[in-house]
This record gives C-alpha cells, sequence and structure tokens, in this order.
C-alpha cells in the first residue's frame, strides 16, 4: 500500500498539479490496511504533498507525523507546535515498526493457520471496525473490538473474555485491572491473551500474534 502512495508522488511532484482525492484515497486505504500513521515511509513519501491532506479529519494524525518530519529535514522550522503535534512526538517510538511485504505475509500466514475458525477479542479504547474486518479477512477468525476505557474494571467484560480464543489487550488504552484479569482468565480457560504494547493497526496486531505464537511454539 506504501508503494502505491510513493509511486503516485513520484508520477505527480508537483502538489499543486495533482489530484487530491486520488491521494487521499491511496492514503487512506494504507491506514485502513493497518499501516501506523507513524510509518517513515509513508510520511517520508508526503512530505512535499502533506498540504493536499489538510482537511480530512481522519488523516489528522498522519498529518502531525508530517509535520515532524518536516521539521526534521529543516522545513516548517517556524511553525508552532500543536498539542496533538506533542502527542505524535512522545508516541513516535513505540509505534515505528514497518515490515516488508514478504515479512508480512508469512506472518499472516501463520496467524491465519492457528486463528482460522476461531474468536478473536480486541480490548482497548475505541473500537476499530476496519480493523476488525481486515483481520477477519485475512485471518479467517470473526473479531469483534470492544470499547473500554482506563477507568473500565474488567468483571464488565469478563464474559466476553471467558468466552474468547484469542484477547488482544490493547494496554496503553485499558485499566491495569483488564489486563491483569485477561491474562488470568484465558489461563483459566486455556485460551490466549495477547498485550499489544504499541500500535494497534491489523498489521501490528497480526505481528503481535504472530510473536506470541512463536513464544508458544516449543
Amino acid at each position: 500500500a506504501i508503494a502505491a502512495v510513493e509511486e503516485w508522488v513520484r508520477q505527480n511532484p508537483e502538489p499543486n498539479a495533482c489530484d487530491r482525492e486520488a491521494l487521499i484515497a491511496l492514503v487512506t486505504q494504507c491506514l485502513d490496511v493497518g499501516v501506523p500513521p507513524s510509518s517513515i515511509p509513508l510520511r517520508q513519501a508526503l512530505v512535499h504533498h502533506h498540504a493536499l491532506l489538510e482537511g480530512e479529519e481522519k488523516l489528522a494524525k498522519l498529518r502531525e507525523y508530517i509535520r515532524l518530519e518536516r521539521q526534521k529535514q529543516g522545513l516548517d522550522l517556524d511553525e508552532p507546535e500543536t498539542e496533538d503535534a506533542a502527542d505524535a512526538g512522545d508516541e513516535e517510538e513505540p509505534e515505528e515498526q514497518d515490515f516488508s511485504e514478504e515479512q508480512r505475509e508469512a506472518e499472516r500466514v501463520a496467524v491465519a493457520a492457528a486463528l482460522l475458525g476461531k474468536n478473536l477479542l480486541l480490548l482497548g479504547g475505541v473500537p476499530k471496525q476496519k480493523v476488525c474486518d481486515v483481520l477477519q479477512d485475512q485471518l479467517g477468525c470473526s473479531a469483534r473490538w470492544l470499547r473500554t476505557s482506563k477507568t473500565d474494571k474488567a468483571a464488565k467484560f469478563e464474559a466476553d473474555i471467558r468466552k474468547a480464543d484469542y484477547v488482544v489487550v490493547v494496554k496503553n488504552l485499558v485499566s491495569h485491572d483488564i489486563c491483569d484479569k485477561a491474562r488470568e482468565w484465558t489461563k483459566e480457560t486455556g485460551r490466549h491473551c495477547v498485550v499489544l504494547r504499541s500500535g494497534y493497526g491489523a498489521v501490528q496486531i497480526v505481528h503481535h500474534l504472530y510473536e506470541y505464537l512463536l513464544g508458544r511454539d516449543p
């Protein structure tokens, strides 16, 4: 997906003469398939075309990372940092993790073999249905994402956690109680709990599931 954006930029070097909607469609597709807004190749590809993304609320986070990239390259040095940009900078290190297409496919195949026909439950923050759709399509499992906050108690989700074959917990977006109890309850039921420490797009989720399965592989 990133390669398509890079190719489009190469073919359209002058931002003022570009088809804005075409670029937005390509960038949105990248995010929908799990490319994180902090992706270095993505933001570097868009560093001179950032203005075309203005006004698109769903691309706000990506625009902040592009702005940081422009500053890193010596551009926009006089532009004041916004609160959102500061937050993006704080998240930059854990979010940055790019994989080759070959690695992504190898990990997807391995995870799909384990999750085929299984129930996958995701906990943390605001549910992302598009990510669930991608996971279901790529892994052959059912995927459900429940809205949670850092103040929620685990008991609220106990029944869902106990029924799921695999539980993925977005660590930074849930309470310690949920994280601890999810591990405890899945251990009791003989199921699986994966703690997602960074990134929560489809690519990152598959990668964490892959790493988890590797750890369990004798």
